[in-house]
Protein backbone atom coordinates (compact mmCIF):
# COMPACT_ATOMS: atom_id res chain seq x y z
CA UNK A 1 0.00 0.00 0.00
CA UNK A 2 2.70 2.69 0.59
CA UNK A 3 4.65 1.49 -2.34
CA UNK A 4 2.08 2.44 -4.61
CA UNK A 5 0.77 5.25 -2.48
CA UNK A 6 4.91 6.11 -3.33
CA UNK A 7 4.01 5.42 -6.85
CA UNK A 8 1.62 7.90 -7.17
CA UNK A 9 2.91 10.78 -4.84
CA UNK A 10 2.18 13.46 -8.01
CA UNK A 11 -1.79 12.13 -8.47
CA UNK A 12 -4.07 14.39 -6.75
CA UNK A 13 -6.39 11.90 -6.71
CA UNK A 14 -4.55 9.55 -3.78
CA UNK A 15 -4.01 12.92 -1.78
CA UNK A 16 -6.91 12.04 0.70
CA UNK A 17 -5.73 8.12 0.96
CA UNK A 18 -2.32 9.71 2.10
CA UNK A 19 -3.04 11.55 4.39
CA UNK A 20 -5.09 8.97 6.33
CA UNK A 21 -2.03 6.75 5.89
CA UNK A 22 0.18 9.24 7.33
CA UNK A 23 -2.14 9.65 10.05
CA UNK A 24 -2.13 5.66 11.07
CA UNK A 25 1.44 5.58 10.98
CA UNK A 26 1.76 8.52 13.18
CA UNK A 27 -0.81 7.18 15.17
CA UNK A 28 1.02 3.58 15.58
CA UNK A 29 4.70 4.05 15.62
CA UNK A 30 7.29 6.43 16.70
CA UNK A 31 8.67 8.57 13.58
CA UNK A 32 11.53 10.95 14.37
CA UNK A 33 11.16 14.49 13.79
CA UNK A 34 11.86 15.72 10.24
CA UNK A 35 11.31 11.87 8.93
CA UNK A 36 9.55 12.17 5.00
CA UNK A 37 6.63 10.02 5.02
CA UNK A 38 4.82 9.39 1.79
CA UNK A 39 6.06 12.75 0.72
CA UNK A 40 5.00 15.09 3.82
CA UNK A 41 7.91 15.73 6.13
CA UNK A 42 6.75 14.88 9.83
CA UNK A 43 7.55 17.25 13.05
CA UNK A 44 7.42 16.25 16.65
CA UNK A 45 6.47 12.63 17.12
CA UNK A 46 3.35 11.81 18.63
CA UNK A 47 4.81 8.51 20.50
CA UNK A 48 7.40 7.66 21.96
CA UNK A 49 9.66 4.76 23.10
CA UNK A 50 11.12 4.70 26.57
CA UNK A 51 14.44 4.18 25.36
CA UNK A 52 14.20 6.99 23.45
CA UNK A 53 12.49 9.35 26.23
CA UNK A 54 15.43 8.19 28.13
CA UNK A 55 18.10 9.11 25.71
CA UNK A 56 16.86 12.88 25.16
CA UNK A 57 15.81 13.58 28.60
CA UNK A 58 19.05 11.96 30.04
CA UNK A 59 16.73 10.52 32.79
CA UNK A 60 17.33 6.06 33.40
CA UNK A 61 14.93 4.40 31.78
CA UNK A 62 14.21 2.33 34.90
CA UNK A 63 12.98 6.38 36.39
CA UNK A 64 10.93 6.77 33.47
CA UNK A 65 9.52 3.34 33.56
CA UNK A 66 8.59 3.64 37.51
CA UNK A 67 6.81 7.29 36.73
CA UNK A 68 4.82 5.28 34.30
CA UNK A 69 3.61 3.05 35.96
CA UNK A 70 3.15 5.33 38.89
CA UNK A 71 0.46 7.58 37.01
CA UNK A 72 -1.06 4.14 35.50
CA UNK A 73 -0.07 4.74 32.17
CA UNK A 74 2.19 0.84 32.37
CA UNK A 75 0.48 -1.88 33.82
CA UNK A 76 2.75 -4.93 32.57
CA UNK A 77 5.69 -5.46 34.45
CA UNK A 78 9.12 -4.34 33.22
CA UNK A 79 12.38 -5.95 32.82
CA UNK A 80 14.08 -3.20 31.19
CA UNK A 81 14.29 -5.54 27.50
CA UNK A 82 14.51 -4.34 24.55
CA UNK A 83 10.90 -4.94 24.50
CA UNK A 84 10.22 -2.80 26.88
CA UNK A 85 12.50 0.13 25.58
CA UNK A 86 10.16 -0.28 22.43
CA UNK A 87 7.21 0.23 24.20
CA UNK A 88 5.59 2.97 22.82
CA UNK A 89 3.58 5.95 24.85
CA UNK A 90 2.07 9.16 23.94
CA UNK A 91 4.41 11.72 23.59
CA UNK A 92 2.51 14.09 26.24
CA UNK A 93 1.67 11.21 28.46
CA UNK A 94 5.57 10.92 28.25
CA UNK A 95 6.83 14.07 28.70
CA UNK A 96 4.55 14.92 31.31
CA UNK A 97 6.56 11.52 33.12
CA UNK A 98 9.55 13.37 31.83
CA UNK A 99 8.90 16.67 33.68
CA UNK A 100 7.69 15.09 36.81
CA UNK A 101 11.06 12.53 36.44
CA UNK A 102 13.48 15.98 36.45
CA UNK A 103 11.83 16.45 39.92
CA UNK A 104 13.20 13.78 41.64
CA UNK A 105 16.30 13.40 43.78
CA UNK A 106 18.33 10.27 45.68
CA UNK A 107 18.13 10.40 49.43
CA UNK A 108 21.59 11.62 49.13
CA UNK A 109 21.17 14.63 47.00
CA UNK A 110 18.07 15.60 49.10
CA UNK A 111 20.54 15.48 52.55
CA UNK A 112 23.06 17.87 51.11
CA UNK A 113 20.64 20.16 49.50
CA UNK A 114 18.48 19.86 53.19
CA UNK A 115 22.13 19.78 55.20
CA UNK A 116 20.33 16.73 57.22
CA UNK A 117 21.96 13.94 58.54
CA UNK A 118 21.34 10.61 57.55
CA UNK A 119 19.39 9.44 60.31
CA UNK A 120 17.26 12.49 60.42
CA UNK A 121 16.32 11.73 56.92
CA UNK A 122 15.51 8.39 57.63
CA UNK A 123 13.19 9.62 60.77
CA UNK A 124 11.14 12.24 58.29
CA UNK A 125 10.59 9.67 55.59
CA UNK A 126 9.87 7.13 58.33
CA UNK A 127 6.91 9.26 59.97
CA UNK A 128 5.96 10.50 56.63
CA UNK A 129 7.19 14.00 57.19
CA UNK A 130 9.03 13.88 54.14
CA UNK A 131 7.03 11.23 52.25
CA UNK A 132 8.93 9.12 49.13
CA UNK A 133 7.59 9.57 45.73
CA UNK A 134 9.41 6.02 45.08
CA UNK A 135 10.26 3.31 47.63
CA UNK A 136 13.01 1.29 47.34
CA UNK A 137 12.40 -2.35 45.33
CA UNK A 138 12.80 -4.04 42.40
CA UNK A 139 16.79 -3.08 42.26
CA UNK A 140 16.00 0.70 42.39
CA UNK A 141 16.65 3.55 44.96
CA UNK A 142 14.02 5.16 46.86
CA UNK A 143 13.56 8.77 45.57
CA UNK A 144 11.88 11.85 47.01
CA UNK A 145 10.09 14.73 45.25
CA UNK A 146 11.02 17.85 45.06
CA UNK A 147 7.93 19.80 45.56
CA UNK A 148 7.36 17.34 49.11
CA UNK A 149 11.21 18.54 49.77
CA UNK A 150 9.79 22.13 49.46
CA UNK A 151 6.68 21.51 51.02
CA UNK A 152 8.32 20.36 54.20
CA UNK A 153 10.79 23.42 54.13
CA UNK A 154 7.71 25.61 53.90
CA UNK A 155 6.02 24.11 56.48
CA UNK A 156 9.33 25.17 58.90
CA UNK A 157 9.31 28.48 57.78
CA UNK A 158 5.81 28.86 58.96
CA UNK A 159 6.48 28.17 62.19
CA UNK A 160 10.04 30.12 62.43
CA UNK A 161 10.51 33.32 63.71
CA UNK A 162 13.37 35.77 62.00
CA UNK A 163 15.11 37.63 64.06
CA UNK A 164 17.82 39.90 63.37
CA UNK A 165 19.65 38.93 66.35
CA UNK A 166 19.42 35.51 67.96
CA UNK A 167 19.77 35.67 72.09
CA UNK A 168 22.66 33.16 74.13
CA UNK A 169 20.37 30.63 74.51
CA UNK A 170 18.99 30.12 71.05
CA UNK A 171 21.40 27.53 69.11
CA UNK A 172 20.99 24.90 65.81
CA UNK A 173 18.85 22.31 66.05
CA UNK A 174 21.80 20.07 66.01
CA UNK A 175 23.64 21.08 69.14
CA UNK A 176 20.18 21.47 71.21
CA UNK A 177 19.86 17.53 70.41
CA UNK A 178 23.27 16.95 71.26
CA UNK A 179 22.95 19.00 74.64
CA UNK A 180 19.36 17.16 75.40
CA UNK A 181 19.95 13.84 74.20
CA UNK A 182 17.01 14.17 71.98
CA UNK A 183 16.86 13.75 68.25
CA UNK A 184 16.57 16.31 65.40
CA UNK A 185 13.48 14.58 64.48
CA UNK A 186 11.72 15.39 67.91
CA UNK A 187 13.02 18.70 67.50
CA UNK A 188 11.65 18.73 63.69
CA UNK A 189 8.52 17.02 65.09
CA UNK A 190 7.77 19.31 68.04
CA UNK A 191 7.38 22.88 66.05
CA UNK A 192 5.36 20.94 63.35
CA UNK A 193 3.27 20.41 65.52
CA UNK A 194 2.99 23.49 67.26
CA UNK A 195 4.84 22.64 70.30
CA UNK A 196 8.27 24.19 69.71
CA UNK A 197 8.87 27.36 68.30
CA UNK A 198 11.91 27.43 65.81
CA UNK A 199 13.79 31.12 65.05
CA UNK A 200 16.31 32.03 62.42
CA UNK A 201 18.53 35.27 61.37
CA UNK A 202 17.39 34.44 57.50
CA UNK A 203 13.83 35.57 55.66
CA UNK A 204 13.69 32.33 53.86
CA UNK A 205 15.98 29.97 55.92
CA UNK A 206 16.16 26.26 53.63
CA UNK A 207 18.82 24.42 55.38
CA UNK A 208 18.45 22.69 58.76
CA UNK A 209 21.54 24.20 60.03
CA UNK A 210 19.79 27.48 59.39
CA UNK A 211 16.79 26.99 62.00
CA UNK A 212 17.51 27.59 65.63
CA UNK A 213 15.58 26.77 68.69
CA UNK A 214 15.79 27.98 72.31
CA UNK A 215 17.42 25.51 74.86
CA UNK A 216 15.81 26.47 77.85
CA UNK A 217 12.71 25.61 76.22
CA UNK A 218 13.23 22.43 74.55
CA UNK A 219 14.86 21.32 78.40
CA UNK A 220 11.27 22.51 80.14
CA UNK A 221 9.52 19.89 77.27
CA UNK A 222 11.57 17.03 77.99
CA UNK A 223 11.13 17.50 81.62
CA UNK A 224 7.39 18.22 81.69
CA UNK A 225 5.15 15.33 83.45
CA UNK A 226 2.20 14.61 81.73
CA UNK A 227 -0.56 15.70 83.18
CA UNK A 228 -2.03 13.95 86.26
CA UNK A 229 1.01 11.98 87.32
CA UNK A 230 3.98 12.56 89.53
CA UNK A 231 7.59 11.47 89.59
CA UNK A 232 8.40 8.16 91.47
CA UNK A 233 10.34 11.05 93.96
CA UNK A 234 7.25 13.45 94.03
CA UNK A 235 4.92 9.93 94.69
CA UNK A 236 7.24 9.27 97.48
CA UNK A 237 6.85 12.58 99.71
CA UNK A 238 3.33 11.71 98.77
CA UNK A 239 2.73 8.79 100.65
CA UNK A 240 5.64 9.42 102.89
CA UNK A 241 7.84 6.94 102.07
CA UNK A 242 10.96 6.61 99.87
CA UNK A 243 11.49 6.34 96.33
CA UNK A 244 12.28 2.36 96.72
CA UNK A 245 9.02 1.85 97.90
CA UNK A 246 7.21 3.56 94.91
CA UNK A 247 8.78 1.51 92.73
CA UNK A 248 8.49 -1.59 94.38
CA UNK A 249 4.75 -0.45 94.37
CA UNK A 250 4.72 -0.24 90.76
CA UNK A 251 6.54 -3.42 90.17
CA UNK A 252 4.64 -5.17 92.45
CA UNK A 253 0.89 -3.73 90.59
CA UNK A 254 -0.04 -1.92 93.34
CA UNK A 255 -0.15 1.63 91.38
CA UNK A 256 0.23 1.73 87.91
CA UNK A 257 3.28 3.01 86.36
CA UNK A 258 4.99 4.09 83.21
CA UNK A 259 9.26 4.64 82.68
CA UNK A 260 9.52 8.04 80.69
CA UNK A 261 12.58 8.85 78.82
CA UNK A 262 14.17 11.27 80.87
CA UNK A 263 16.93 12.48 77.85
CA UNK A 264 18.01 15.65 80.06
CA UNK A 265 19.54 12.85 82.62
CA UNK A 266 19.53 9.96 79.22
CA UNK A 267 17.77 7.59 81.99
CA UNK A 268 13.97 6.34 82.10
CA UNK A 269 12.11 7.53 84.62
CA UNK A 270 8.87 5.97 86.20
CA UNK A 271 5.72 8.52 86.22
CA UNK A 272 2.65 7.54 88.49
CA UNK A 273 -0.59 8.56 87.99
CA UNK A 274 -2.44 11.11 91.30
CA UNK A 275 -5.29 8.41 90.65
CA UNK A 276 -3.65 5.26 91.94
CA UNK A 277 -1.77 7.01 94.30
CA UNK A 278 -5.09 8.42 95.88
CA UNK A 279 -6.61 4.74 95.64
CA UNK A 280 -3.81 3.42 97.12
CA UNK A 281 -4.34 5.80 100.27
CA UNK A 282 -7.47 4.86 100.54
CA UNK A 283 -6.83 0.89 100.86
CA UNK A 284 -3.35 0.91 102.62
CA UNK A 285 -1.86 2.91 105.65
CA UNK A 286 1.74 3.58 106.50
CA UNK A 287 2.51 3.54 110.51
CA UNK A 288 4.38 6.72 111.38
CA UNK A 289 6.38 7.14 114.79
CA UNK A 290 4.06 10.30 116.28
CA UNK A 291 5.99 12.98 117.28
CA UNK A 292 7.55 12.28 120.62
CA UNK A 293 7.19 8.34 120.65
CA UNK A 294 10.33 6.37 121.42
CA UNK A 295 11.93 4.00 118.67
CA UNK A 296 10.90 1.37 121.24
CA UNK A 297 7.46 2.09 121.79
CA UNK A 298 6.84 2.18 117.76
CA UNK A 299 8.98 -1.20 116.98
CA UNK A 300 6.65 -2.52 119.79
CA UNK A 301 3.26 -1.63 117.74
CA UNK A 302 5.00 -3.79 114.72
CA UNK A 303 4.99 -6.53 117.12
CA UNK A 304 1.63 -6.20 117.99
CA UNK A 305 0.30 -6.58 114.68
CA UNK A 306 2.58 -9.36 113.59
CA UNK A 307 1.30 -11.10 116.42
CA UNK A 308 -2.16 -10.63 115.46
CA UNK A 309 -1.54 -11.70 112.09
CA UNK A 310 -1.06 -8.52 110.36
CA UNK A 311 1.55 -8.85 107.63
CA UNK A 312 2.80 -5.87 105.70
CA UNK A 313 2.58 -5.86 101.96
CA UNK A 314 5.80 -7.85 100.67
CA UNK A 315 8.02 -4.84 99.03
CA UNK A 316 11.37 -5.84 99.58
CA UNK A 317 14.16 -5.10 102.06
CA UNK A 318 14.41 -0.71 101.32
CA UNK A 319 10.77 -0.16 101.55
CA UNK A 320 8.96 1.33 104.00
CA UNK A 321 5.83 -0.98 105.85
CA UNK A 322 2.41 -0.56 104.24
CA UNK A 323 -0.24 -2.33 105.94
CA UNK A 324 -3.77 -2.83 104.87
CA UNK A 325 -6.08 -0.30 106.77
CA UNK A 326 -9.18 -1.99 107.08
CA UNK A 327 -7.42 -4.75 109.47
CA UNK A 328 -5.77 -1.78 111.25
CA UNK A 329 -8.97 -0.41 111.99
CA UNK A 330 -10.37 -4.11 113.12
CA UNK A 331 -7.71 -4.16 115.68
CA UNK A 332 -7.73 -0.44 116.81
CA UNK A 333 -11.23 -0.54 119.09
CA UNK A 334 -10.18 -3.83 120.84
CA UNK A 335 -8.75 -4.37 124.01
CA UNK A 336 -4.97 -2.85 123.74
CA UNK A 337 -5.50 -1.21 120.53
CA UNK A 338 -5.22 2.42 121.83
CA UNK A 339 -1.64 2.75 120.15
CA UNK A 340 -3.16 1.94 116.82
CA UNK A 341 -6.04 4.08 117.53
CA UNK A 342 -3.59 7.15 118.06
CA UNK A 343 -1.98 6.12 114.89
CA UNK A 344 -5.51 6.23 112.78
CA UNK A 345 -5.89 9.56 114.31
CA UNK A 346 -2.31 10.41 113.48
CA UNK A 347 -3.34 9.25 109.79
CA UNK A 348 -6.64 11.31 109.85
CA UNK A 349 -4.51 14.53 110.05
CA UNK A 350 -2.22 13.92 107.61
CA UNK A 351 -3.01 15.65 104.35
CA UNK A 352 -4.84 13.51 101.51
CA UNK A 353 -4.04 13.79 98.19
CA UNK A 354 -7.32 14.11 97.27
CA UNK A 355 -7.67 17.61 99.59
CA UNK A 356 -5.85 18.82 96.63
CA UNK A 357 -2.26 18.85 98.97
CA UNK A 358 -0.32 18.57 95.46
Amino acid sequence: MIAELRARRNDPDFDVLRHLMCECVLDHFYVPEGTSLLGETCGAPRLLTVGVASKRSGIPISTLTRQLKRSGELTTEMKNGLSDRAMLVAAKVMNSAIAEAEKLSSLKVAREVLGCDRYTMERLIESEVVPLHFPAGEGSLPMLHSDEILNFVSRLQAVTEMRSDLGADDLPLAEVARQCHCTTHWLLSQALSGHLRLVSKLHEPFRLTEFYVSLTEVRDQLDQIPEGQVTAAQAAKLLGCNVATIHALAEGGFVGSRLQDARLSNRKRRVVPLADLEAFERDYILPRALSGTRRADFEALQLQLSEQGVEPLQLGETARKFFKRVEIERLAYRPGGHALARLLAADEMHPRLSDGVF
